[in-house]
């Protein structure tokens, strides 16, 4: 049906979009640098952060396979399935949500840990790098709400088809979208300064 397939496309392009901002959580846990010894402080905040951004990941995927199952379902048939396969990613979303706010605790003792670090230098590029990623989380928490409120607009075409709320999830897959693009601009930005670190090496 035409609303499914509509739906495909703005589910596959979140997924993919949100495949880079998988990646960047991961990297800045992971990384180093040999010239310096880190301080113990630095090395803990940075474990704890890519503990709660594993837990962010995980909930994320989670999200979109359970989109991707609604995905594929006949919403005149399967309207029950539908509603309950919704509700649960929504769980899920919520939980990245809450997840998010946990990491951007971590990265402010992360933001602190930084003072001692030796180097000028490298203090100055990771101050900067992590007000990146603090600024990206907070996008990313905006784009959980977003994401919870066309989740709701999705339920609503499941259980009404109208016209108008054909146009309330397009409505909110602008949201979801914008939103998706600061993340991946702000990324960019977070990798330019990882690499300008690593290239002190």
């Amino acid at each position: 049906m035409a609303s499914t397939n509509r739906n495909k496309i703005v589910f596959l392009s979140a997924g993919t979009a949100l495949v880079v901002f998988i990646a960047l959580f991961f990297f800045l846990p992971l990384f180093t640098h040999p010239k310096e010894n880190f301080p113990m402080k630095f090395i803990d905040a940075r474990a704890a952060a890519a503990r709660v951004s594993k837990d962010i990941v995980a909930l994320t995927n989670e999200t979109n396979d359970i989109i991707g199952s609604v995905d594929t379902l006949d919403f005149s048939s399967d309207k029950e399935k539908a509603l309950s396969l919704i509700r649960e990613a929504k769980n899920a979303n919520g939980e990245a949500y809450n997840k998010a706010f946990a990491l951007s605790q971590e990265l402010q003792k992360l933001a602190e840990s930084l003072a001692d670090i030796k180097s000028p230098e490298n203090q100055r590029v990771m101050y900067e790098a992590v007000a990146v990623e603090l600024s990206l989380v907070s996008e990313f928490i905006t784009y959980t709400q977003n994401l919870q409120t066309f989740l709701d607009k999705v339920a609503s075409v499941v259980s009404s088809n109208t016209e108008a709320n054909k146009l309330a999830v397009q409505d909110g897959l602008k949201a979801v979208n914008e939103k998706i693009t600061v993340i991946n601009n702000l990324n960019e930005t977070f990798l330019s300064k990882i690499a300008r670190f690593d290239g002190a090496l």
